[in-house]
């Protein structure tokens, strides 16, 4: 893995530096944000947009909730073509996956072409698995492939934002 800058969380005011990264690694086609999509996602409170290698590497999840589960879908994941293959995308999965954990999310979705066989490997890596097919997801005769990864099993009691210091203590029984 590349040595170097660290991974941290990014806001509005990375716009110029993600709005660069998507140009970079994504064409129209691609189902590049919009100037617009962008502003509107890393304003958004239900975005967690995390960003390494000097804003060369970038990764934005969403929150969602069905009213019993709290799941986040990976809306994005991108490194920049001069830095993929130096383990960028993977340090922003580990990352995000620390953060959702963390959170006591249940459950992260994402979406990978089918052809793109490096991405597929590092999601599996992570944990994911192929949920489903998505005929022409990413444009005619370009299928998708939804992923998930399971963080905590349904049912589970894990915390959810409730860092350790905050947790009431257990009594211990009496005699």
């Amino acid at each position: 893995m590349a040595p170097g800058p660290a991974i941290r969380r990014a806001g509005p005011a990375d716009f110029d530096r993600i709005e660069a990264l998507e140009r970079a690694c994504f064409g129209v086609a691609d189902g590049a944000f919009s100037h617009r999509q962008l502003r509107y996602l890393l304003a958004n409170p239900r975005a967690y947009w995390m960003l390494g290698a000097d804003g060369q590497a970038m990764a934005c999840w969403l929150v969602a909730a069905n009213g019993h589960t709290r799941w986040v879908r990976l809306y994005s994941l991108a490194v920049h073509p001069a830095l993929q293959g130096q383990g960028w995308g993977a340090r922003l999965l580990a990352a995000g996956t620390s953060w959702m954990r963390a959170r006591g999310f249940a459950v992260c979705r994402a979406e990978v072409r089918a052809g793109n066989h490096p991405a597929r490997r590092l999601y599996e890596r992570f944990g994911f698995h192929e949920t489903g097919r998505l005929p022409d997801y990413y444009g005619p005769g370009i299928d998708g492939l939804r992923l998930t990864l399971v963080l905590r099993a349904a049912g589970s009691t894990a915390p959810r934002h409730r860092p350790e210091a905050s947790r009431p203590r257990r009594r211990r029984p009496g005699p």
